[in-house]
């Protein structure tokens, strides 16, 4: 099954991502953009996660949540990856001033690497997805209603918990599912 590990986003954040996407759709029309209220921060993303390995993954996330300390991450500016000069994706950034949120995602590879999961070959990029292209594609006025909200200040989250979602994708967008969930600073 397709599954991923993740931060959730508070209401706020999702309110103010939703004010930016409705800010940049009348500058496009390819793009399929995300539902606010399943934007989510990824941390470890399993194109095929057996249902052995995901038993397995409970009591290393577990571990990795009670020793995770309360931090928070600024979501703040947009940008968009490319393939050459093509737009594929566009995003919101994720400020992690303090390095924090990066540490937790190495700690989560590292406590997988016993599961011998595959690991993520691309460094560790934070972000938050407003948005994907049916086709890559050139979208100047695009790029630039991005450059404009470059300064964007989205709001502070203050994660609690790590979540293990399934993913399961439908011609309607995904359908995400909770399997587990791991509070920070305890067992659960």
């Amino acid at each position: 099954m397709r599954a991923f590990l993740a931060l959730d986003l508070s209401k706020e954040t999702r309110e103010a991502l939703a004010n930016v996407q409705a800010r940049l759709k009348p500058e496009t029309v390819h793009v399929k953009w995300v539902d606010p209220g399943q934007m989510h921060l990824t941390l470890k993303f399993f194109a095929d996660l057996q249902p052995d390995q995901r038993d397995k993954l409970a009591l290393p996330m577990a571990e990795v949540a009670k020793r995770t300390a309360a931090f928070t991450y600024k979501v703040r500016g947009v940008g968009f990856f490319a393939a050459g000069d093509k737009i594929r994706v566009v995003w919101c950034g994720v400020d992690d001033a303090n390095g924090r949120l990066a540490a937790l995602q190495r700690t989560v590879e590292l406590a997988l690497a016993p599961l011998k999961l595959p690991r993520e070959e691309r460094s560790f990029k934070p972000h938050l997805t407003l948005g994907r292209l049916r086709e890559p594609s050139r979208e100047p006025q695009l790029v630039q209603a991005l450059k404009v909200m470059m300064a964007l200040e989205a709001g502070v989250e203050r994660p609690d918990r790590l979540r293990l979602y399934q993913s399961t994708l439908t011609p309607e967008g995904p359908i995400y599912r909770v399997l587990a969930e791991w509070r920070f600073g305890a067992l659960t």
